[in-house]
């Protein structure tokens, strides 16, 4: 187990990282915030760790510094973009994404520019990386079940009936992008530390793209769908090494064919196995007889007059 851990080491860095920008806007969707706030917290978070390392700031200093700033300007942007919806909120946040790639591009001497920032001693590896990727998913998983799972569905389906069940939507909407830029951060706190290099294009649409794709592959909705799909999208190229050039064709497809005969994504086919399971179980048992319940006067008076 160890050695394989070390010999795939690089692409599981890949994958987790990839997991955890997945999660940051799975947390965003959840509460029906369609963001990619995410990914602008991703480029600050790797360019402003990198810049204090670089000044000589302690580690956990510089990284409660960064995930606290990208905090405090996550809750900015919710207070100025949460009023909108779908589509223009969507837009709205992608102009959040270009303005950082812009803005790393232009600031040369801090962020290196088009050549990106090197250099930076790492302050994470693998190992912690994953730990922080399984508090992630675990912390998705306690607010997908019971109640905080049902006012995330009242949420994301319908406003009108949320604020009729007493949910606060803009303060929880708010507290979702906020927790989906300091996944962001996090993200790009452990980009730079495991790739050692960060530059403008990790900010750029094709992550944006691949992310997406992580998610739909796996799961939009499920706790373990970004897990799932950044693991089939990390080792998707070395599984079809052997068709070559038709790589990037084969993996369209497959993308293509999962969204249309997996909408839930691969989770759903443990899902639906799982069912299977119990619903034969439950056919191979006789079903128990039922005692009939002893009705009290009251109740028969009390069910006249109803």
């Amino acid at each position: 187990m160890i050695d394989l851990f070390a010999a795939n080491e690089g692409v599981i860095a890949g994958a987790l990282v990839f997991a955890l920008l997945a999660y940051s806007l799975q947390v965003a969707l959840r509460a029906g915030v369609f963001s990619f706030a995410g990914f602008a917290a991703y480029g600050i978070g790797a360019y402003g760790s990198g810049f204090l390392l670089l000044e000589g700031w302690n580690e956990v200093g510089a990284i409660l510094v960064v995930l606290v700033g990208v905090a405090l300007l996550g809750w900015l942007f919710a207070v100025l973009l949460t009023r909108l919806k779908s589509l223009y909120l969507a837009m709205a946040t992608l102009a959040l994404v270009l303005l950082v790639q812009s803005a790393a591009l232009a600031a040369e001497p801090v962020t290196g520019g088009a050549l990106g920032m090197y250099g930076v001693p790492p302050v994470v590896d693998t190992l912690t990386t994953l730990v922080v990727t399984a508090a992630v998913l675990v912390g998705v998983l306690l607010t997908q079940r019971g109640r905080p799972g049902r006012r995330l569905l009242a949420l994301r389906t319908d406003e009108a009936l949320a604020e009729a069940m007493g949910i606060d939507v803009r303060r929880r909407q708010r507290v979702a992008f906020v927790w989906s830029t300091v996944l962001g951060g996090i993200a790009g706190i452990c980009q730079l530390s495991l790739v050692g290099v960060f530059t403008p294009e990790d900010v750029g649409f094709p992550v944006i793209v691949t992310t997406l794709t992580v998610l739909v592959l796996g799961g939009t909705w499920h706790w373990a769908g970004p897990i799932v799909g950044a693991v089939l999208t990390a080792f998707l190229p070395f599984w079809l090494a052997a068709v070559g050039d038709w790589r990037p064709v084969v993996e369209a497809l497959v993308t293509v064919l999962v969204v249309i005969f997996l909408p839930g994504g691969l989770v759903s086919l443990v899902q639906r196995g799982g069912g299977a399971l119990r619903g034969r179980g439950r056919r191979s048992k006789p079903p128990e007889p039922v005692e009939p319940a002893a009705v009290t006067p009251a109740e028969m008076r009390t069910e006249a007059v109803r």
